[in-house]
């Protein structure tokens, strides 16, 4: 509704600019002006609101895919056996930190086993030896 108002000045104003300048077209020019300058103060005011929105979403969005990799990389050095660090250099190694990032979309509603097993499948598929590689 505001942007059909807003609109529906632009095309008034259009309209009393092309028909000249008498007095009463310049009254009328400068109080649909002021009107739109209100307006369009307060459409940027709703465009930025709205990108510190999608800012603030991305970056939650970011901190729970490191909470899901971390949590992921702590597992992984439990079922493997293995310390943290020698699980990290395997998931740096084969892209896993990236692969949680690239699928998270899917992850976020699984379970950190239900991921993990797939990470065991993309690590079986590019041949990788998990114990041999964190010896």
């Amino acid at each position: 509704m505001l942007f059909t108002a807003t609109f529906d000045e632009c095309t008034r104003l259009k309209k009393f600019i092309s028909e000249g300048r008498d007095e009463a077209t310049e009254e009328k020019k400068q109080e649909i002006m002021a009107s739109l300058q209100g307006k369009i103060f307060y459409i940027a005011r709703i465009i930025k609101a709205c990108y510190a929105l999608e800012r603030r979403r991305r970056m939650s969005e970011k901190s729970e895919i490191v909470f899901m990799q971390v949590r992921l990389l702590r597992l992984a050095s439990e079922e493997w056996h293995t310390t943290i660090q020698k699980a990290s250099r395997l998931f740096e190694k084969y892209g896993i930190l990236k692969f949680i990032e690239d699928c998270y979309g899917v992850f976020h509603t699984e379970g950190d086993e239900a991921v993990f097993d797939e990470i065991n499948v993309v690590l079986d598929h590019k041949g990788v030896d998990i114990h041999a590689e964190i010896k």
